[in-house]
């Protein structure tokens, strides 16, 4: 990936949407939680910035989706600089979210969404 970008960015092509990260092999890799969660990773260039689409199969919400978002914010941010590009945006989908609220408790989550959607109705960062 990293090379193609590279050639990408020497060639001076400033958009392009032939770069995705595989995640699983099946004729290698085996499962080893029964699947792996994150799918594969799409890179877009676009006008000369990098943006990434990550597809997740499953997400814990709470335990696992910040973290995972900051990761893959990580690897943009690698790629765009290691390529000489900027970063871009970074999108997560997932297919199948669980939100934990047996582990946290209830009114822990109902507080946190209220918290969540009160920031947003005030833009607040």
């Amino acid at each position: 990936m990293l090379g193609r970008l590279r050639g990408a960015a020497s060639a001076g092509r400033r958009n392009g949407n032939q770069f995705e990260l595989s995640i699983f092999h099946p004729g290698r890799d085996s499962y080893p939680v029964g699947f792996p969660c994150l799918s594969h990773i799409s890179i877009t260039l676009r006008e000369g910035v990098l943006d990434a689409t990550a597809v997740y199969r499953n997400q814990y919400f709470l335990d696992r989706a910040y973290g995972n978002y900051l990761g893959i914010g990580e690897v943009l941010r690698f790629l765009a600089t290691e390529s000489d590009f900027a970063v871009g945006e970074l999108l997560c989908v997932a297919s199948h979210a669980r939100l934990e609220a047996g582990t946290y408790g209830r009114a822990r989550v109902t507080e946190l969404i209220e918290r969540c959607t009160a920031m947003i109705a005030t833009g607040a960062p």
